[in-house]
């Protein structure tokens, strides 16, 4: 651990005491408590070098999770998420987090910039990676931007789904200004009828994958996110997306 990861554990620890307060007021956890989880097939786009290797590794089956940060149906500015569960259900598990602000002091300039419809939006990581031949990457989701006309956000995401145009495309930056290059593709699709949703609650240091989180906001993450999901668990409250 580097300098600058040792700034960000310290900045999470003090963060602590205020995540703890804001997920007991809330009775959930603080940002993206709840949300919406499909299953998904992820099929490699890059081929050759350590990118190839990299997508012939996250790609198979997934979990898709969608979910707004502070208002389910409200129709106010937010920000939007994305999680993805790679291998789920297998051995060596990823869980990687994607947002629809570009970076972390871009965050509440993206509340009013972020559109309203889950497929209508891309997706960053925020923070950086590390990966085997590939030293530090940075990650996005470029969202197919279907049209479709169901009533609320969550309601268009379904269609979409079920329609089988719901697609993502995570594009990999090398280096901090790298330019980006598709690396897999992701389509979200509808669990079996009948079939409840699942749920899924991602921890950003699941790495079975081999992409290890990696600088200043990932180690603030640790100590932060530690603290949320010490709240209780409002998932009970789940409603049907509308």
């Amino acid at each position: 651990m580097g300098p600058v990861e040792v700034l960000g554990m310290v900045a999470g620890r003090a963060l602590t005491p205020m995540v703890k307060a804001g997920a007991a007021v809330k009775g959930d956890r603080l940002l993206h408590a709840r949300g919406t989880t499909y299953p998904a097939e992820v099929t490699a786009l890059a081929a050759s070098g350590a990118a190839g290797e990299l997508a012939g590794r996250l790609a198979g089956p997934a979990l898709v999770r969608f979910s707004t940060a502070l208002w389910r149906t409200r129709p106010w500015p937010d920000l939007l998420g994305c999680a993805l569960r790679l291998g789920a259900g297998g051995p060596g598990e990823q869980d990687l987090l994607f947002s629809t602000a570009r970076h972390v002091f871009t965050l509440a300039g993206a509340l009013f910039t972020t559109r309203r419809d889950f497929l209508d939006n891309d997706y960053y990581a925020l923070a950086p990676f590390r990966a085997p031949g590939l030293r530090r990457v940075e990650l996005r989701l470029v969202a197919a931007h279907p049209r479709v006309v169901a009533r609320g956000r969550f309601g268009r995401l379904d269609q979409a789904v079920r329609k089988g145009s719901a697609l993502l495309r995570m594009d990999l930056s090398a280096g901090r200004w790298g330019a980006w290059e598709p690396m897999a593709e992701i389509q979200v699709g509808a669990p079996p009828a009948g079939e409840a949703l699942p749920t899924l609650r991602a921890d950003p240091f699941r790495a079975g994958k081999g992409l290890e989180p990696v600088g200043f906001l990932n180690a603030l993450r640790r100590a932060a996110y530690g603290a949320s999901r010490e709240a209780p668990d409002g998932s009970a409250k789940r409603v049907r997306p509308t």
